[in-house]
């Protein structure tokens, strides 16, 4: 099982996941106005909020999903049947959580698409090569299964920070 650090430090461009015996590796979380933003993890598309995230296998809904996300990876030059799931460790391991009041979901850990950028509070690699090597070694890694759960866990990612309690600025 891989073992990853992410501390969120407000920057506007990347920070650093440091996955010791693997890499260290430039990502960022949460889109435009919340890009590392942890002090704004409650608001829609922001940084992912602090916490302990399992590494999982990303769910891929039904057929009709499953070609809507086909079409979509096109478009957006990406392949979201590579992406992980990232499932807080809370309450209820799910594809959601609560944090400051406000519901949050569907976080991943991906490369960008089309040198876009998006990140709706997912950890996004910066260079899709990076992803790779992160991905090459969580697919080797021994994995585990979840309690009370069905989700294989390659690893774990911790968010932490030193902005938690400062105010979210708009």
């Amino acid at each position: 099982m891989i073992s990853c650090f992410l501390n969120i430090t407000g920057s506007n461009d990347y920070e650093i996941l440091r996955c010791p015996g693997v890499g260290n590796f430039k990502v960022f979380s949460g889109d435009d106005k919340y890009r590392n933003k942890i002090e704004c993890a409650h608001k829609n598309k922001a940084s992912i909020p602090p916490g302990v995230y399992w590494i999982s296998d990303r769910p891929v809904g039904r057929a009709l999903s499953k070609l809507y996300t086909n079409i979509k990876d096109y478009i957006l030059g990406t392949q979201r049947s590579r992406w992980f799931a990232l499932y807080r460790q809370d309450s209820k391991i799910d594809d959601e959580t609560f944090y400051k009041g406000s519901k949050r979901n569907l976080f991943r850990l991906h490369p960008r698409g089309n040198e876009s950028g998006t990140s709706w509070g997912c950890i996004t690699f910066k260079n899709i090569s990076d992803f790779e090597i992160l991905r090459n070694a969580l697919l080797q890694s021994i994995t585990f299964k979840l309690a009370k759960t069905n989700y294989k866990v390659y690893g774990y990612i911790i968010v932490t920070s030193n902005r938690i309690n400062k105010k979210c600025v708009e």
